[in-house]
C-alpha cells in the first residue's frame, strides 16, 4: 500500500501583537524540531503581510509572516498536525 504526502504551510509570525520582533533562535528551533519531526523542512525567505482581527477587542493587527514547508505522509498527517 503506498501513501502520498501533502504539503503542509506552517506560518509563524515575525512580530508579536505589540510590533516586539520575535527572537531568531526561536525561528532557529522550530526549523530544527520540524526537520527532527518530519525528517526535513523548507523556509521562504520572503515574509508576507497579512492583517487579523481581535473578536473581542475589535482591534486590527497587522502581522509579517514567514511560512515554514514540510512534507508529510497523508496516512499520518493527522497524528503530526496534533504534535505540532
Amino acid at each position: 500500500m503506498s501513501f502520498s504526502n501533502i504539503l503542509v504551510y506552517i506560518y509563524l509570525p515575525v512580530f508579536y501583537n505589540y510590533k516586539t520582533a520575535v527572537e531568531k533562535s526561536k525561528f532557529v528551533k522550530t526549523f530544527n524540531e520540524l526537520v527532527e519531526m518530519f525528517g526535513g523542512c523548507s523556509a521562504d525567505e520572503n515574509t508576507i503581510m497579512g492583517s487579523w482581527k481581535d473578536t473581542i477587542t475589535n482591534y486590527v493587527y497587522d502581522d509579517e509572516i514567514r511560512i515554514y514547508h514540510i512534507l508529510c505522509p497523508d496516512s499520518e498527517s493527522k497524528s503530526y498536525v496534533k504534535a505540532i
